[in-house]
């Protein structure tokens, strides 16, 4: 996997996730807390991946 493949990703769910969290907060408040949450942790571990990979 490339930096560059690693970065669309990152962007891609950098995007995706305020209308999921939306559609989630339907259901309550909690949920879309989580799913913004779980993202975020999701892109953490992405980025710390892309200082290891080559370009």
């Amino acid at each position: 996997m490339t930096k560059a493949t690693l970065q669309k990703i990152i962007d891609t769910l950098n995007i995706l996730v305020i209308p999921v969290a939306a559609v989630a907060g339907v259901w309550g408040f909690d949920i879309s807390v989580y799913v913004a949450g779980g993202v975020a942790a999701v892109n953490g571990v992405l980025e710390y991946m892309k200082l290891f990979c080559k370009e």
